[in-house]
């Protein structure tokens, strides 16, 4: 069977067709989320394997996991907002329905630890031992559904821009609020 070999797993050969389609969709994605992670290993976007287990250069951060979750290869030369340029597949599209960044923190009572960050537009906070949420249902306007579609409808024409972070003042590209507002409502 390809990719086993002794006892040891090749998952690139035993999971990939290893043509075209990986040299296009596949590997691109691998090589963007570990571009970001591990900037100090330069790599090529057309190589045919990539390690699979890389030590990110820094602490990764749910902003950090969710600039990984979002990325068309900003900030290089293959940046596709819309389309795919070089004809590479990015992390993020649009037909994407969602995406999960799971966080458990120490420094906090148990009860709210554990975070997923659930993404349709927007990244939304929610507490893993909740046993309720607001209704989705999508025909009624005022749900979270339509709220996110309309977000997301309203910054398509903004994302590639830089915005400006309150807390900071500083220029980012990344929209993303830390949780401490929701837990301050959420402990109240």
């Amino acid at each position: 069977m390809a990719g086993y070999v002794k006892s040891t797993v090749n998952y690139s050969k035993a999971f990939g067709a290893n043509d075209k389609t990986d040299a296009i969709y596949n590997r691109p994605r691998m090589w963007d989320g570990q571009r970001i992670l591990t900037p100090s290993k330069k790599q090529s976007i057309t190589k045919k394997s990539y390690t699979l287990f890389l030590k990110p250069d820094k602490k990764v951060s749910p902003a950090k996991v969710g600039q990984v979750l979002s990325s068309h290869f900003t900030g290089t030369k293959y940046s596709s907002y819309g389309k795919w340029k070089g004809g590479y597949r990015p992390i993020n599209v649009p037909t994407d329905v969602e995406s999960h960044i799971l966080q458990i923190r120490n420094n906090v009572p148990k009860e709210y630890a554990a975070i997923q960050w659930l993404a349709n537009s927007v990244c939304l906070p929610f507490y893993t031992n909740i046993s309720d949420t607001p209704s989705q249902d999508p025909t009624n306007t005022k749900s979270a559904y339509w709220t996110y579609k309309t977000t997301a409808m309203v910054i398509e024409a903004y994302k590639h821009k830089k915005f400006i972070d309150s807390s900071t003042g500083k220029k980012t590209d990344l929209i993303y609020k830390d949780v401490n507002p929701t837990e301050k409502a959420v402990t109240k």
